[in-house]
């Protein structure tokens, strides 16, 4: 007599292709977005200049100055001297200073070094870090 072919075990070419087609159809989905996922580090490092430049921004809408030096955020005194858009020096008015701005020194995380503050015209109160 015949076996009834629903009784052997294992796949029909038909189903291991479908099975096949639905895997690739999930893995060209789902691999654009893992391979272009940024690390966590340099996720960290653009939350740190952002908090660091609305700092800036803020340092600057208080006294019209900016900031001789990233410590100006966090010193909890006002900083005798600013910077104009310049990089001339300017006293800057104890009553104006609304600070500290930040709660520690802002460094890059991936580094463990501070970022770099521009005090140079054109770029003067620009903070940025290297590969972003």
């Amino acid at each position: 007599m015949r076996e009834n072919r629903a009784a052997k075990d294992g796949f029909t070419l038909v189903e291991a292709l479908i099975i096949l087609v639905t895997v690739c159809v999930i893995a060209a989905i789902s691999a654009p977005r893992v391979m272009h996922a940024e690390p966590p580090d340099k996720t960290a490092a653009k939350g740190s200049l952002n908090s660091c430049r609305a700092a800036i921004r803020e340092f600057y809408g208080d006294t019209g100055l900016y900031p001789s030096s990233l410590s100006d955020l966090v010193s909890p005194c006002p900083p005798v001297m600013g910077l104009d858009s310049a990089g001339a020096r300017h006293l800057i008015s104890s009553k104006t200073w609304q600070g500290p701005y930040l709660g520690s020194m802002p460094v890059d995380p991936r580094s463990a070094q501070p970022f770099a503050y521009r005090r140079t015209p054109p770029l003067v109160g620009a903070v940025e870090a290297n590969d972003l």
